[in-house]
């Protein structure tokens, strides 16, 4: 494939900058995309045909596109879509047109991944849905891939589940009163305690070091609803934690 600055250079060469009859429909192109810290001035500009732009931005984001420039680029060349398709204007294939569009879907993706749509944008989205009829080889393909999977098509195929080759073996549960994750003993985060949340979420166990001595001569007790750690049972409260009982009071 060619570079694009040797393409450009090729149009300079075979008719200048601005050499297109004036009679010639034109688009005007920066060099130096702008995203790339290209300028206005005339050193930076050059008229194409409407093909010669769609390959221009074709090239240079095939050259750009694992770059910090590529989604940029990607939005460039998509609208090339409507600059070149007109009546009058270089028609573009339609694995072409596909290209740019699977293009510009990777850019809005990583563009929006994380970002919460408003209010206003999921109305929009589904307005825009209504009477939406799904194409037969889609219904089908989602068909396809609603299938139960077997064998080595199956995604949790080899995975070890137990014992030593288990994912989270030798990883615990820990909270600091508020969250609960799960670590390995030597990378426990300061302020997190042995156990799961939410056996205590009322009173959580205070930050220390070890529970053991801290929890030393307490017991739990719940009314069915909070559950916490004492010396005494209160009022109202039985021994045990939330969910279940002791078969014996203590």
């Amino acid at each position: 494939m060619i570079r694009y600055q040797d393409f450009i250079d090729g149009i300079i060469i075979s008719r200048g900058r601005f050499g297109l009859p004036r009679d010639t429909y034109k688009e005007r192109h920066h060099i130096i995309p702008k995203c790339m810290g290209g300028t206005n001035e005339e050193s930076n500009l050059i008229d194409l045909t409407a093909r010669e732009h769609f390959d221009a931005h074709k090239l240079l984001y095939e050259e750009q596109k694992d770059t910090e420039f590529g989604p940029k680029l990607a939005t460039a060349l998509f609208f090339t879509i409507t600059q070149a398709t007109e009546e009058g204007r270089v028609k573009l294939t339609e694995d072409e047109i596909g290209y740019i569009k699977e293009c510009r879907a990777k850019e809005q993706s990583a563009r929006m991944k994380g970002k919460p749509k408003s209010h206003s944008h999921r109305k929009h989205i589904s307005e825009a849905k209504k009477g939406y009829k799904h194409r037969p080889e889609s219904i089908q393909k989602m068909k396809d891939n609603r299938k139960p999977k077997f064998g080595e098509d199956n995604p949790m195929y080899g995975v070890h589940r137990y014992g030593k080759d288990a994912p989270n073996y030798g990883r615990h549960f820990y909270n600091n009163g508020i969250e609960c994750h799960t670590f390995y003993d030597n990378e426990v985060p300061d302020g997190y305690v042995r156990g799961m949340l939410h056996y205590n979420l009322k009173n959580p166990v205070p930050t220390s070091e070890n529970f053991s001595k801290h929890a030393k001569g307490k017991h739990w007790y719940t009314n069915g609803i909070e559950t916490i750690l004492a010396f005494e049972c209160p009022e109202g409260f039985h021994a045990g934690r939330a969910g279940w009982k002791w078969s014996k009071n203590r």
